[in-house]
């Protein structure tokens, strides 16, 4: 049997069972199939909608939790590259210190001061004087100058996150995960973030 024969029997039938003329009962038939088809529109509009934003929602997933282990692995290398350089200056003879002003300066132009041993906190020294005055040995360096050495690493791998993202990600998409990826950069959550995917997600 046709659909189109199926149909007319179906009207035939609501039409004897409810007692009504066939034009109402086929308009009843009709109205219903249509709203059938609307809800299956609406339902499937809705199933795809629900899809998109699953791929979204792992897309942002899995860049945020890349982008929390590069700044654990860029924080690693920060260190070992530091204590290297200290290892570096270490051999030549030299004490890496630490430390500075520890207060405001005065009316005479002087400031509070300390000078720690960098590897085992020691206070070597500590003083009221202008910055020039401040007691210094000969073999001291301050750890401030491995950052010239430190320029290498990488600390900003967020541009690495948001490029290994699907080539066919919308860029919409690829931009809005962009900014929260480069948002983490900011927060002092982030490295705290990073340890708890290290230790949660291996």
């Amino acid at each position: 049997m046709t659909s189109n024969a199926a149909f007319k029997k179906r009207v035939r039938e609501l039409s004897a069972q409810q007692d009504i003329p066939y034009a109402e009962a086929r308009s009843r038939l009709l109205s219903a199939k249509t709203s059938t088809s609307d809800a299956a529109r609406t339902h499937g509009k809705n199933r795809a909608a629900d899809a998109a934003m699953t791929m979204y929602a792992q897309l942002i997933g899995t860049a945020l939790i890349g982008r929390a282990r590069e700044m654990q692995r860029a924080d690693d290398a920060l260190e070992r590259a530091e204590r290297a350089w200290v290892e570096t200056q270490e051999r030549k003879g030299l004490r890496v210190v630490s430390g500075g002003q520890t207060g405001t300066y005065d009316e005479d132009g002087k400031a509070p001061w300390t000078v720690r041993d960098w590897r085992t906190h020691e206070t070597l020294a500590t003083g009221v004087s202008s910055y020039d005055d401040v007691t210094w040995a000969d073999n001291w360096i301050d750890i401030s100058a491995a950052d010239v050495a430190l320029n290498g690493v990488d600390l900003d791998p967020a541009t690495k996150v948001v490029d290994e993202l699907p080539a066919d990600t919308p860029p919409q998409v690829r931009s809005f995960i962009g900014g929260l990826v480069a948002a983490m950069e900011y927060e002092d959550w982030s490295l705290e973030f990073a340890e708890w995917v290290g230790e949660n997600r291996g």
